[in-house]
């Protein structure tokens, strides 16, 4: 299992947790996750949230989400459905969607996380 503290754009002191499809987050929960696609930071959703056009984003459709005891949802409302991966540098950028990150789908969360 990898463990990432998060960096000052996200929530400090939130470490991010991987195993394998499985990511927990501190504070928010465990998801599980499957392959969707790779995309590029050009397409319309990840340009609007500043990524570089040739920045690679994997996209992964979340199929089961525990909550954490603290109870505080990734996205407020409506359940994240996807989440686009995007390494920048040093830091693991986590994207969470609604629904298909595609058109004009804006990120519910972003969260960001130091790589060690």
């Amino acid at each position: 299992m990898r463990s990432w503290p998060t960096s000052g754009r996200a929530c400090p002191g939130r470490p991010l947790q991987a195993d394998g499809a499985q990511l927990e987050i501190t504070g928010l929960g465990t998801l599980r996750t499957r392959p969707h696609r790779i995309a590029t930071g050009s397409e319309p959703p990840f340009a609007a949230a500043g990524l570089a056009a040739g920045q690679q984003v994997e996209l992964r459709e979340i199929t089961g989400i525990q909550p954490s005891a603290e109870g505080r949802p990734l996205c407020a409302g409506v359940p994240a459905r996807y989440l686009a991966l995007v390494a920048e540098g040093r830091t693991l950028r986590l994207l969470a969607f609604t629904d298909r990150p595609e058109g004009d789908a804006r990120a519910c969360a972003d969260l960001a996380f130091r790589i060690p």
